[in-house]
């Protein structure tokens, strides 16, 4: 799956609420693994740039000898830089950071879809979307219908009210 298909997925529907809050554990668990295949593409990427980079040391370093030229970090390192095998690896790193990176950002965004999803729950519970052109349907009754099952046992654990008296 891509990153513009995972985007897509953060929307949330307020009036299925229930399939969103069982969907978000896959959902994030998805772009968790993305995320983890990205790093791993991105490490790869930065390994082989500095295979490359170290052989081009060399290469450069032999080619300057054998000119009779004094290798100088400088130099070397200039050279290596400019080597167009340098810029392909480098590209091909860039490309894998900015993927992963994006991964990283998609899975933050579907962290906050989580919390968002709890205190829609939470809006959906005290009714803020209790009006005519939402209906709660059989998910939301049940909900409704916990929420004051929970609401009353809560009560009767409580130790009851001691009354002040007017002196």
């Amino acid at each position: 799956m891509d990153i513009k298909e995972f985007g897509d997925m953060l929307q949330i529907n307020p009036n299925d609420l229930d399939t969103e809050l069982i969907r978000q554990p896959e959902l994030f668990f998805r772009v968790g693994q993305a995320h983890a295949l990205a790093i791993s593409e991105r490490d790869g990427a930065k390994e082989d740039l500095a295979v490359t980079d170290a052989s081009l040391n060399f290469e450069v370093r032999n080619a300057l000898e054998k000119e009779g030229t004094k290798a100088t970090m400088d130099l070397v390192a200039a050279e290596v830089q400019a080597h167009k095998d340098h810029g392909a690896d480098m590209q091909a790193y860039l490309e894998t950071k900015r993927k992963a990176d994006e991964l990283g950002a998609l899975r933050d965004a579907f962290s906050q879809r989580a919390y968002m999803l709890r205190e829609m729950v939470n809006l959906f519970m005290a009714n803020y979307f209790a009006t005519e052109s939402v209906s709660r349907g059989e998910a939301g009754e049940r909900v409704a219908q916990r929420n004051i099952r929970v609401a009353t046992e809560e009560r009767k654990k409580r130790p009851p009210l001691k009354r002040r008296r007017n002196k």
